[in-house]
């Protein structure tokens, strides 16, 4: 059966229950009625949520719907939104523009049509429609400030006994900073509240995130008051909290290590500003050398080495050493010479050199970063070292002899190194051999311009410039791009065009394109539609669907409007089976 929904059919406020009723009144002194700013409303049928999904998407979004799954339909001016309970909760926005209905869901759904999220939706808005508008325009802080208090507190208590947690948050929040007998233990309670739901923490660790950025909002404002005392608590809770559970959740983005290390560098700073006393930081190196020791295989290995490089006095990195060489010696032992092995063996090195260099032992340092100058991270630490004292022939002939023992990106900031000697000692024919080598093995451009700036002060750019256009990208593989980058430089557009036209590598067409249409346009147009046609025969899906888009609007501002008209309508007919993709290119015209 048809289902049919008009917005002029919306039931009163009154008549949903009085639970939603209560927390509805707490926002407003009185229900908005239905009103001509509710207009532009969409209005849609059953066989408009049919006609804009898979046969997939809308089965599985009518399944959804009845198992209720959709929240609460509410309306926001122009639109209506709700939150659908699938592997996560999503957001499901339906609105009108331009006399096209529009569905948006925060779910991943990249395929045709829209997803079964937002078909769940639209089929409730149908069936039951919107249980009570939100006003437009009004912000919370406005919505706040235009409740009574008696409002307000009537709306506080009714949130505690609805939403989990938010009582411990409360009394987090307002004994935080006040209560001086609340201890780690305490903030690491509500730190680890967070990381509760093991399903919620892998799937939305975004949520996560958001959850532990009002705690250390919290710490902030008690460091910026001067009360580090509380406020290194929460910090070190941080820390620890996150530690733990980092293996619960993804963190790609690295938006977790992130808390965790800044966490851990102000708890240093409000140790420090708090005015430990020796012992007392001694107890703080003693238990971060504890964790430094126990995580070899974990995360945070360099934010402990850092902590205790900071907070230890001479006495506590002498202990620090001793039970270092200790664990070096155990490092060394193992047998199997593979990662993680190796690493943590170099981490354990560095650390030593960190700490002999702060005690001033200069002997042993160099003696230690030779014996171990089979990582180039070490060599680097021992050459700048020799040239920092004075000895610059000594750091020379170390960096080049050991330079030869590693890889072209792992001898990096080693040759880097001695191209910065040469240069600085006017010796300009070494430092344009080492820029010239590190530019063809490693295609950074940096290395490109100080080559093209040194050879040009000396008058042998023309045969540099001639080399380096015979041998770019022979090493790395990808020498249509590094020589269209050189000649874009160069001006030398048509160079660049050429090559685009000879490739079908889509970074090429892309770069060259952008880079010609100013002063190429005919060329530029012809290589985006190739751009775009080729884009189109290797991807599907909607969020590449949204990247040709955006390639066509690159093509729409270098002109010729009536090919570029033409071509969308080619495209149209083309991929008229890709409904995803025709919405998006809808979206050029609005």
């Amino acid at each position: 059966m048809e289902l049919h929904y008009c917005p002029g059919e919306i039931l009163p406020v009154q008549a949903c229950s009085a639970e939603r009723w209560h927390i509805g009144s707490a926002y407003f002194n009185q229900v908005r009625k239905v009103s001509d700013e509710y207009m532009s409303l969409p209005v849609f049928s059953e066989h408009t949520v049919r006609s804009l999904s898979t046969s997939a998407s809308f089965f599985k979004g009518k399944k959804y719907f009845y198992d209720n799954a959709v929240g609460v339909i509410e309306m926001d001016g122009d639109r209506y939104w709700a939150r659908v309970q699938g592997s996560r909760p999503y957001r499901v926005t339906i609105y009108q523009r331009n006399g096209d209905l529009h569905a948006e869901c925060t779910c991943p759904y990249n395929f045709g049509g829209i997803c079964k999220h937002a078909v769940a939706t639209m089929l409730k808005v149908i069936l039951e429609g919107p249980k009570w508008a939100k006003e437009p325009g009004l912000l919370p802080a406005e919505m706040v400030k235009r409740m009574s208090k008696p409002e307000l507190e009537s709306f506080v208590v009714d949130l505690i006994g609805l939403k989990d947690g938010i009582l411990d948050l409360l009394r987090f929040y307002y004994l935080g900073g006040k209560d001086s007998t609340s201890t780690v233990s305490d903030y690491l309670r509500q730190v680890e509240e967070v990381f509760k739901d093991e399903h919620l923490s892998i799937y939305n660790t975004r949520n996560v995130y958001e959850d532990l950025q009002p705690i250390e909002s919290l710490a902030e404002k008690l460091k910026g008051q001067g009360n580090y005392s509380e406020a290194s608590k929460i910090f070190e809770a941080l820390f620890e909290g996150v530690a733990r559970n980092i293996h619960l959740i993804e963190d790609s983005y690295g938006l977790f290590g992130e808390i965790a290390g800044h966490s851990l560098e102000s708890l240093v700073e409000c140790l420090i500003k708090g005015g430990l006393t020796v012992p007392e930081r001694r107890q703080y190196v003693r238990k971060f050398w504890k964790s430094y020791e126990r995580v070899r295989y974990e995360f945070f290995n360099e934010n402990y080495r850092a902590a205790i490089l900071s907070l230890a006095d001479e006495g506590g990195l002498l202990e620090v050493l001793d039970k270092l060489d200790q664990l070096i010696n155990d490092y060394a032992c193992i047998e199997d010479c593979e990662w993680p092995s190796i690493y943590y063996y170099q981490q354990a090195v560095l650390f030593k050199l960190d700490i002999l260099e702060r005690l001033g032992r200069r002997g042993e340092f160099i003696r230690f970063a030779y014996a171990n100058c089979d990582f180039s991270d070490v060599c680097l630490r021992l050459v700048v070292k020799l040239r920092r004292d004075g000895d610059a022939k000594a750091a020379v002939d170390t960096a080049e002899r050991c330079s030869k023992n590693f890889s072209d990106l792992e001898a990096e900031e080693i040759n880097r190194f001695l191209a910065e000697v040469y240069e600085e000692r006017a010796k300009y024919d070494k430092a344009i051999e080492k820029y010239y080598e590190m530019f063809l093995a490693l295609g950074v451009f940096e290395y490109y311009e100080r080559l093209r700036k040194l050879a040009t002060e000396i008058g042998i750019w023309p045969q540099i410039f001639s080399a380096i256009i015979s041998n770019a990208g022979l090493k790395r593989g990808s020498r249509e791009k590094i020589l269209s980058e050189i000649y874009l430089k160069e001006g030398m557009g048509k160079e660049a065009i050429g090559i685009a036209y000879a490739c079908e590598d889509l970074t090429v067409l892309e770069m060259v394109a952008e880079g010609v249409k100013e002063t190429h346009p005919i060329d530029a147009y012809e290589l985006y539609k190739r751009l775009v046609d080729t884009y189109l025969d290797r991807n599907i899906g909607r969020a590449a669907y949204q990247q040709a888009v955006g390639f066509l609007t690159r093509m729409k501002q270098v002109g010729f409007d009536i090919e570029f008209n033409s071509y969308i309508d080619e495209l149209t007919e083309r991929f008229w089976r890709r409904r995803a993709l025709l919405d998006e290119i809808s979206k050029l015209s609005a």
